[in-house]
């Protein structure tokens, strides 16, 4: 019999080679072959080893691409040299042993692996280390008929670069909610980033080797939509005094998450102490760690000095008193007037405002875009820049310098002077 096992030895190259000397001594000292009945298929074998953990009994082998029962003996002794072989190369038995343990089950089933992730990312998310939103991206993703649908009959192992291509390739040609023309290239590179990260996961637990290469997925990037100062100026203006607050905090950068959750006890000597935000779209979302599990301090200007101001003489002596728990922007035309704002609220006042003045841009773009790259523009350090906006990556930043960059702007006309 011709064995033919789908493994590579860790001596195939000289420049991983061990010396022949304790390694490979204690090595051959690990597991050994049994011999067990086969139920009516006559005599089989298997390999035991004892692990960190666990006791393993190894009864299949790749030969050639397909797993097999262990039948001989000299089956079993070559997949244990080849376990003693990645032991003797720095491994430890649990490493060594997993891959004749990974052949396809129903555990090893994408789906099956995929569903302990999501269980995880769940409890990530009740644990505040992401956003309800991105879990709910990946929930999408995971139903059935989702962009991960395609991996439905694959199991973990059979993961490499070709099949990503065509997954690719696969979610290229899939088509928009609403049939509004197939997916762009930024939601195919979303969806994939979730995979990588999921990957990455099981690369963590020892179910993977590694991340396999990844095809790219190039898309157009587009300058975001800012207002001038001007503009922003206006719009705020155009927001009654008594809503305006929450909107002032914007313009210094606060997420509305993070504005949203502020308390009273949060303003201190007229610096706002970012350190919470709300982790849903509704006022009585759970209030958890600000974005990046981090705090800031942001300094007031006077107008928002003012308002606050105003807020705290209109507190009852028992919210003054008390001050955490009491919305430092509270929305006065709640339901429960003085709750939190929600996500709808805030968007609805901020669309209003700019209608009236006859400009169409987002909260987000005409409160923190337009004031960082105002800031910017001022010649403001990146690296301030980036500690008053809150960002833990610098290429966060790096995009509102190349708005505020005039350089670029101005060649062609100084050629005409």
């Amino acid at each position: 019999m011709t064995l033919s096992l789908d493994i590579r030895s860790p001596f195939a190259s000289s420049a991983r080679a061990p010396s022949w000397g304790i390694q490979w001594e204690m090595a051959r000292q690990v597991g050994s072959v049994r011999e067990e009945s086969g139920g009516g298929r006559g005599v089989r074998y298997f390999v035991d080893l004892l692990g960190e953990a666990q006791r393993y009994r190894i009864r299949m082998a790749p030969i050639g691409n397909v797993w097999r029962p262990i039948t001989t003996r000299e089956l079993a002794i070559a997949v244990l040299e080849s376990i003693r072989a990645e032991i003797a190369a720095g491994k430890t038995v649990d490493q060594a042993a997993s891959f004749f343990l990974r052949r396809p089950t129903a555990a090893t089933r994408v789906p099956a692996k995929l569903q302990r992730f999501l269980a995880r990312e769940r409890q990530r998310m009740e644990d505040g280390d992401i956003s309800p939103r991105t879990y709910g991206e990946l929930e999408r993703y995971c139903r059935p008929g989702g962009y991960y649908a395609f991996w439905e009959p694959w199991h973990v192992h059979q993961i490499g670069f070709a099949a990503l291509e065509d997954w690719r390739a696969w979610l290229g040609a899939q088509r928009q909610r609403g049939g509004a023309g197939h997916l762009s290239a930024k939601t195919v590179r979303n969806a994939m980033g979730q995979f990588r990260a999921f990957l990455a996961w099981l690369v963590e637990r020892a179910d993977l080797d590694r991340v396999p290469k990844f095809p790219s997925v190039p898309y157009d990037r587009r300058a975001p939509e800012i207002l001038t100062i001007e503009a922003q100026r206006a719009v705020l203006d155009a927001i009654p005094w008594e809503d305006r607050g929450i909107f002032l905090a914007c313009r210094h950068t606060v997420r509305p998450g993070e504005a949203r959750a502020l308390d009273l006890a949060d303003y201190r000597e007229t610096n706002l102490y970012v350190q919470a935000a709300v982790k849903g779209q509704y006022a009585g979302s759970e209030i958890r760690g600000a974005k990046e599990r981090n705090w800031r301090v942001i300094g007031a200007d006077h107008e928002l000095q003012a308002w606050i101001e105003w807020r705290v003489s209109r507190a009852s002596k028992e919210e003054q008193l008390r001050r955490r728990g009491v919305p430092l922007f509270p929305n006065w035309r709640a339901r429960a007037e003085g709750g939190r704002w929600t996500t709808h609220t805030m968007t609805i006042a901020w669309s209003r405002a700019a209608k009236r003045i006859g400009v169409s841009v987002s909260l987000y773009a005409g409160t923190k875009h337009t004031t960082m790259t105002d800031l910017a523009r001022q010649g403001i350090d990146a690296r301030v820049l980036q500690r008053f906006a809150g960002h833990a990556d610098r290429r966060s930043t790096d995009g509102y310098v190349v708005l505020a960059d005039r350089d670029t702007v101005e060649i062609m006309r100084r050629r005409e002077e």
